[in-house]
């Protein structure tokens, strides 16, 4: 008898785990935002040793100090970059770095000396450390027609390029967009309203799309004059100011935000301000869209390691990592 008790106990245990597996393993609720949540994109691994090594060295803030040094050493070795756009070879030219230029389409060498290594282009202030979250700025001398003479300068147009690209995506996405605190900050918040009803699709509860109001909070932080000849061969671009920390172009999406008990909107943090909520738009899929549009230039750099898979936004494209090595950093490509 106790032999078969203890058998019937066993089967009770063995089919609850296998119930509760079978319930994790469904992705099918009514509650679109936790469906989305839980399918991880896909991405691939792309053939372009130029790129990868690129995009490593303006993200290298994810980096090991190892693992950066060993980039930075890697960068100084190369001999060929490819890809470069016409207006590149003149803008690297005035960063000092020797350019081989052949005609538009081939191959252009670039020779980045150990004396670049040495004079400051692993010593900066993404060199102390690793970080799992990183926002970055990159802004040239004349940016979109206006001439940039001073860090107070650089950092008046760049919080005029993220509120412009702020209402430009919200616009492109089917959201009214309206800043709504610390207007003339870099810290804003912004509203975002559905231009028309939001109606979820009626069979497919797979994509999130917030249906009702969600929130922007920003970062567009301080600049600082950068003098960075092998930053300038990675952005293609020569890059006169950049992000004086990193947290310096930031874009935090929340929706069904947490309310004071009067309904109003509450708006946390003391020197930051943001907002907190229930749903992380960032997250989702239709936040990553939101993110590859916030971040179609080369100017501007998101990076996040806290999640998987980890992700970067650069110039238009989702990249991820196995590893903050010269060989695994940015080796592959969010496909969607």
């Amino acid at each position: 008898m106790k032999s078969m008790l203890k058998k019937s106990k066993v089967a009770v245990v063995i089919y609850m785990g296998v119930a509760m597996l079978a319930g994790c393993l469904s992705t099918t609720t009514d509650n679109p935002y936790v469906n989305d949540r839980r399918v991880n994109p896909d991405y691939e691994k792309y053939n372009n040793k130029s790129e990868q090594l690129r995009v490593s060295y303006i993200g290298r803030a994810l980096m090991s100090n190892s693992d950066k040094e060993n980039l930075t050493r890697k960068l100084g070795e190369e001999k060929t970059y490819e890809g470069w756009n016409p207006s590149t070879t003149a803008m690297v030219a005035q960063g000092a770095i020797d350019l081989t230029v052949g005609s538009f389409g081939s191959n252009v060498g670039v020779t980045v000396g150990s004396a670049i290594v040495l004079a400051g282009a692993v010593l900066d202030f993404i060199y102390d450390g690793s970080v799992d979250y990183v926002t970055l700025a990159h802004l040239p001398a004349t940016f979109y027609g206006d001439e940039l003479t001073s860090a107070e300068e650089a950092g008046d147009a760049l919080r005029k390029y993220g509120h412009e690209s702020i209402m430009r995506v919200a616009k492109q996405n089917g959201f009214s967009a309206e800043c709504i605190e610390r207007c003339d900050l870099g810290n804003r918040i912004y509203e975002l309203t559905p231009m028309q009803p939001v109606m979820p699709k009626s069979k497919d509860l797979s994509k999130y799309v917030p249906l009702d109001k969600f929130y922007i909070s920003t970062m567009f932080g301080d600049m600082k004059e950068s003098k960075n000849p092998m930053l300038n061969a990675a952005l293609g671009f020569e890059a006169k100011w950049i992000s004086a920390s990193r947290n310096g172009y930031n874009f935090i999406m929340i929706a069904k935000p947490t309310r004071n008990p009067d309904g109003s909107l509450k708006i946390s943090g003391e020197k930051i301000k943001y907002i907190n909520g229930r749903e992380g738009v960032a997250q989702t899929s239709f936040g990553r869209v939101l993110l590859n549009q916030l971040y179609d230039n080369p100017f501007m750099f998101h990076g996040n390691a806290n999640i998987y898979p980890k992700q970067a936004y650069y110039n238009g494209e989702k990249y991820t990592w196995s590893s903050t090595s010269v060989t695994g950093f940015m080796r592959y490509k969010i496909v969607e």
